[in-house]
């Protein structure tokens, strides 16, 4: 296998993140390599690399380097994905917190920011030349009041942390606080507070995916099983109120946990995943007034979708079923519009996939 077959021209490339510890019950292995044929609908694995809950990854615009959280852990690590169907570490580092769930780069790659959940924190560190990480530039710890369920509530947990594009401002849901905070970067790399989003009592805020081109974001509720509209307005940094649709299906009353979302680039769909109800919600959208409708729900052949994405074509809604080792691939038409899904891997305890 050579090197040049690792560009974006040749076969797609997935990275697949897993949980391993048995306090998770898991039967990961760590961070897996696979490749993807021409149509994406067969994947072969290449290469695993050994690491404790790889639970969340981005990686940089040339794809040479992926960055790893550690769930449950305290460290946050750079793999080098330069090497033809090989994984390396470059390096692993502290977060400043426990239990990191989320990342993500700055647009010009020079800082990484990480959500700490159980000590409720966002951590950020410049990146130097080579890809690894400098010393920690800041530690910015959230406040409030926490939210009505305690089992899930017990201070601040930010789960995600998102760029807004063509901004200096950063999203950050807090399933704890039952609040969406907006935080400014600095050139210098520190963390500033701009405003507080209050969502639903109880409703616990967990991932969001924005829509720059009408001055909106959607964030799913995890813990309300739904999805709410928000305005933005990245100048101010201020987050208009919205409407929230319900991610399950009428008359469903068994547990469930909303997880993940994506956006389809035509902006007329939005996915959410549940978790209980094990299924796929897909919701139209009017693309002018951002009112959206549940029209179906896709079943995922598995227990626990904690994680959807789509890929880089937006040919396909790819779906990791956590507790059923499985990663399923929905074909998308051009409108967003799902067909029947089929599983394209079957590894341990799933949570996260990218691609190259």
């Amino acid at each position: 296998m050579s090197r040049d077959e690792l560009t974006p021209s040749a076969a797609r490339w997935a990275l697949v993140g897993a949980r391993t510890t048995v306090e998770r019950h898991a039967r990961g292995r760590g961070l897996a390599l696979f490749r993807c044929d021409a149509a994406g609908a067969a994947w072969t694995h290449t290469h695993t690399l050994a690491l404790n809950n790889p639970s969340f990854q981005v990686l940089n615009r040339v794809k040479t380097r992926a960055y790893t959280v550690h769930g449950d852990q305290s460290e946050v690590s750079v793999i080098d994905l330069s090497m033809a169907g090989e994984l390396a570490l470059l390096q692993t580092t502290d977060t400043g917190g426990r239990n990191p769930v989320h990342l993500c780069l700055s647009a010009d790659e020079r800082f990484l920011l990480v959500t700490n959940y159980a000590t409720g924190s966002l951590a950020c560190w410049p990146v130097l030349d080579d890809g690894r990480l400098g010393e920690r530039s800041d530690l910015l710890h959230f406040q409030g009041t926490p939210g009505p369920k305690p089992q899930h509530q017990k201070g601040p947990h930010p789960h995600q942390v998102v760029p807004w594009p063509g901004s200096d401002c950063y999203l950050v849901p807090d399933k704890g606080l039952d609040r969406m905070h907006v935080v400014r970067l600095t050139a210098q790399g520190r963390l500033e507070m701009v405003f507080a989003y209050q969502a639903p009592a109880g409703s616990g805020p967990r991932h969001l995916v924005v829509d720059p081109a009408h001055q909106r974001l959607w964030l799913c509720l995890e813990l309300g099983s739904a999805v709410t509209r928000l305005g933005f307005d990245p100048a101010s940094g201020e987050v208009l109120d919205g409407p929230v649709v319900s991610t399950l299906p009428a008359g469903h009353d068994g547990e469930n946990s909303a997880a993940g979302i994506a956006l389809h680039p035509s902006g007329k769909v939005l996915y959410v995943s549940n978790r209980g109800h094990h299924s796929v919600c897909v919701l139209a959208l009017d693309e002018h007034s951002g009112q959206a409708a549940p029209l179906r729900w896709l079943g995922t052949q598995g227990r626990t979708p904690r994680f959807i994405t789509l890929t880089p074509a937006a040919d396909a809604l790819i779906v990791a079923n956590e507790d059923s080792d499985s990663v399923l691939r929905f074909p998308l038409d051009a409108d967003g519009m799902p067909g029947e899904g089929v599983v394209v891997a079957q590894t341990g305890s799933p949570v996260c996939v990218s691609f190259l």
